[in-house]
């Protein structure tokens, strides 16, 4: 039986047609190599920084994080010179588009040393440890949200889902929390019985929001990656160094990165599946701190005893790992663009490991964010809707018929909603 639409909805659809047909030339740009853009920082000029022209240092808290449709890019800028002894850092915005744009005022004002811990899919919200900002309300204080004493370090997909710690740095035990924005009070997470003396700073959620993980303290600040769902507290590592942790998770929470410490003196990369528990995935002395929504694609940085800096890796499927400054060169033709760089950290990917950001050292020696989009076979792309190895007119009539509807494949950002916002990964992987 023929599906009956309302003629306000054909118009929509209609309109939507259009929209995808004035789009498309920039999908098939887009299709056709990898690109790498280095990102500015809030400086006019690189050398307005005697700290370095950097967007976000590699190492430390502020992370460079990225929206799940690749599009959006937040961070820590800073100021050139120095405030109070210490260089002045904001939260910033940043799109291909539109370029850099600042969302807060001075983040040593407010007391916050994570800067940006999470972003929603389409970029629209953006959290720190001890604020928000949206794309309508611009920035408020987290206790003009949520009195108490609690402190963010991730969002789910919609945004509106936070995870935390409860408590006071150094005075209390510190509990894990997760609260959806308008719920009455957040749900306190449970702890495990091989670390019942509270969490640590660090956690991070899933897409959907369904799981949380991060770092376990135990005694004398020993820890455990652990993961938190309905099933209740896994433990993914012994309770031994502090460097056990997960960094990222799948957007179904059935994949999860991180680090685990590797008697008797090195880290290693772990990727860990509800079905097939942990593997090890990078290379020695490395860090997971990033996956694709289905945690197929991952990425972080290693270290190499003796060699000053990091290294920016990555591993795309079943492939092994392969420094990510190498497989830019050889794999997208970005050589010239990538002369004089060394790449320091993958620190996210977006829902489709297309887009990927990170931080390293550029030509002139300054530490600076940069974001790349790779290209990928169509095989198992996620525009492919029919599974006929292309991305055309015949998924845009499948996205179409389930335009509106929450979640499902035609979700491909992963926001509970099928919208323009898919229509526009749809195009960016578009069959030439």
């Amino acid at each position: 039986m023929p599906i009956q639409r309302d003629s306000a909805a054909s118009v929509r659809l209609l309109q939507y047609s259009v929209s995808a047909t004035a789009l498309l030339a920039s999908a098939v740009a887009l299709a056709g190599e990898g690109k790498f853009i280095a990102i500015p920082g809030l400086g006019k000029t690189p050398a307005a920084n005697p700290n370095g022209c950097y967007v976000n240092a590699t190492s430390g808290y502020s992370m460079i994080r990225l929206s799940a449709d690749g599009q959006v890019v937040t961070t820590v800028g800073y100021e050139p010179g120095f405030t109070d002894g210490a260089v002045d850092r904001f939260a910033v915005r940043w799109t291909e588009a539109g370029g850099l744009e600042q969302i807060t005022g001075s983040l040593l004002a407010v007391g916050t040393q994570y800067g940006v811990v999470g972003i929603s899919s389409d970029g629209s919200t953006i959290w720190g440890e001890n604020w928000r900002w949206t794309a309508n309300g611009g920035y408020r204080s987290l206790s003009s949200i949520l009195p108490g004493d609690f402190h963010v370090f991730g969002c789910a997909a919609d945004g509106n889902t936070i995870t935390g710690v409860r408590g006071t740095y150094g005075v209390e035990q510190l509990d894990f929390f997760r609260w959806t924005v308008g719920d009455a009070a957040p749900e306190i997470l449970p702890r495990s019985v091989e670390n019942p003396e509270g969490y640590f700073y660090f956690n991070t959620i899933s897409g959907d929001g369904s799981t949380v993980g991060g770092l376990a303290r135990g005694p004398n600040y020993t820890s455990s990656a652990v993961v938190i769902n309905s099933k209740g507290v896994i433990n993914l590592t012994p309770t031994q160094n502090q460097s056990n942790l997960v960094k990222d998770f799948s957007t179904d929470g059935s994949v999860a990165v991180g680090m685990e410490f590797a008697p008797p003196s090195s880290v290693r990369a772990f990727r860990w599946t509800a079905a097939g528990g942990m593997e090890t995935i990078g290379p020695s002395n490395s860090e997971c701190q990033a996956c694709d929504a289905d945690g197929s694609i991952v990425g972080g940085s290693r270290f190499i005893f003796g060699v000053p800096g990091l290294i920016a890796w990555i591993r795309i499927g079943d492939a092994p790992w392969t420094d990510l400054k190498e497989y830019l060169i050889v794999e997208q033709g970005l050589g010239a663009e990538l002369d004089g760089w060394r790449l320091e950290s993958v620190q996210d990917i977006s829902a489709d490991g297309r887009t990927i950001v990170g931080s390293g050292i550029n030509p002139e020696g300054c530490e600076q964010g940069f974001l790349v989009r790779i290209v990928l076979p169509n095989t198992n792309d996620i525009a492919d809707l029919n599974g006929d190895g292309l991305v055309n007119s015949q998924d845009i009539a499948i996205m179409l018929s389930a335009w509106g509807s929450s979640g499902g494949p035609a979700d491909m950002n992963q926001d509970g909603l099928v919208n323009s916002a898919d229509l526009a990964i749809m195009l960016t992987r578009w069959s030439p």
